[in-house]
């Protein structure tokens, strides 16, 4: 008996000490997610990227710093053994994507040669509207006084002469500008077509990058950018440290891929979150809800099956 009290002293006194806050609102004896950094390592690279190791290397430790400095302490740390594997896979959306910045940069070159083309077009084309206006006034001017004197009449030959080379060269012109333009909008329907497929392909998973839990990996498909690139690092480093999707555009955590690297009122409330410090109880707590989470669930596949 007196041992069983003994006991059972220990458990209390336990209890209050681990659930005992200082002045300061700390527990005595606490526990954060954060106090174990996560390691993380850079995996396969596929040459495509066109990026070099140190390129990498900075950028993904430049994402990282991101949220250590956020936290005021390394909860993630650069390990050639590190649990988390950085991969770049060169897919299909990366080829795409490239495709887009070829075209329109090809049609930007093309509409900037064929801009110019069809506005001397046009400007001679008015030119030779009132040529051939002031033509059919002299023409009419002579016509109602009987006739013009010879040599009036042979300069009005030539005049109508000359215009009709000038009509023929601005055909030929019109001809080559439409062939032109037709070439110019044919590459601006290939474009659509490209962008398309890029924008079918990115709605199968909308972000640039993914995070594996269960085989704690991270993969990067894009690279447009650096600021995008590093954005998707960290975005990606942010779902490993246990942070999900939220509403701010502006946030590192958006759903959608950006430029933003840096960390907004949500991402610090929400890392905070993550490695606030907790009582061993709370801890204990949490991990058995998760377990009995996990139970459950597979009941529930088990049921499943067995209909």
């Amino acid at each position: 008996m007196n041992k069983l009290f003994g006991f059972l002293l220990f458990l209390i006194v336990l209890l209050i000490v681990l659930t005992f806050k200082t002045s300061s609102g700390n527990y005595l004896l606490a526990y954060s997610t954060c106090d174990t950094p996560i390691t993380y390592r850079i995996g396969s690279v596929d040459p495509r990227f066109q990026l070099s190791p140190s390129e990498i290397d900075q950028d993904v430790n430049h994402a990282a710093a991101i949220w250590n400095e956020t936290a005021q302490k390394p909860v993630f740390v650069k390990d050639p053994k590190g649990d988390v594997t950085i991969n770049f896979v060169y897919d299909k959306r990366q080829e795409l994507s490239n495709q887009v910045n070829l075209l329109e940069t090809e049609l930007d070159s093309n509409k900037g040669s064929l801009d110019p083309k069809i506005s001397d077009y046009q400007r001679r084309s008015k030119v030779l509207e009132q040529k051939v206006i002031a033509l059919n006034e002299q023409i009419s001017y002579w016509n109602e006084r009987g006739g013009a004197p010879e040599d009036e009449y042979q300069k009005l030959r030539q005049q109508q002469a000359d215009l009709q080379q000038e009509a023929s060269d601005l055909n030929e012109e019109a001809q080559t500008l439409n062939q032109s333009t037709r070439q110019y909008n044919s590459q601006v329907r290939d474009l659509n077509q490209t962008v398309t497929q890029l924008k079918h392909s990115l709605r199968q998973r909308p972000e640039e990058g993914v995070y594996d839990s269960a085989t704690e990996t991270i993969t990067i498909y894009l690279n447009n950018s650096k600021e995008e690139r590093i954005h998707t690092l960290a975005h990606e480093l942010g779902h490993a440290r246990g942070l999900g999707h939220y509403p701010d555009p502006l946030a590192i955590m958006y759903p959608n891929s950006t430029e933003a690297i840096l960390p907004t009122t949500t991402d610090k409330t929400a890392l905070n979150e993550i490695c606030r410090d907790r009582s061993y109880p709370d801890v204990a707590l949490e991990r058995y809800k998760l377990l009995l989470e996990a139970i459950v669930f597979q009941l529930q596949n088990r049921n499943q099956a067995s209909k």
